[in-house]
């Protein structure tokens, strides 16, 4: 099972650090992306062109290369405030349902 983590803005990944291992401790697939622009990740050609749908973009192709299954989408989504957004466009985009447990600071 898969669970993957997603910040909010001005986050970076680094947010799911002690969350991320005690996942992955308890033998789960833990993933922690960074947006396009955030943390590690390239900036843009055009980032004030980038939108939750961009998002989106970059996350299904991730899904797609572990193995999650579009019909039943088999992971558990952790959010922080924006995150939730990118799950709303997720689910729109791939039209499945998913597990999500939101965390709000």
């Amino acid at each position: 099972m898969l669970m993957a983590f997603l910040h909010g803005f001005p986050e970076i990944v680094y947010l799911w650090r002690h969350q991320m291992v005690v996942v992955a401790n308890a033998g789960f697939r833990a993933i922690a992306p960074d947006y396009r622009g955030y943390g590690l990740s390239d900036i843009p050609p055009e980032p004030e062109n980038t939108t939750f749908a961009c998002i989106v973009t970059d996350l299904v192709p991730i899904l797609d290369h572990l193995g999650v299954n579009k019909s039943s989408c088999n992971a558990t989504f952790m959010l922080e405030s924006s995150g939730v957004v990118s799950i709303l466009y997720l689910c729109n985009f791939v039209s499945c349902s998913i597990s999500v447990t939101v965390g709000v600071d």
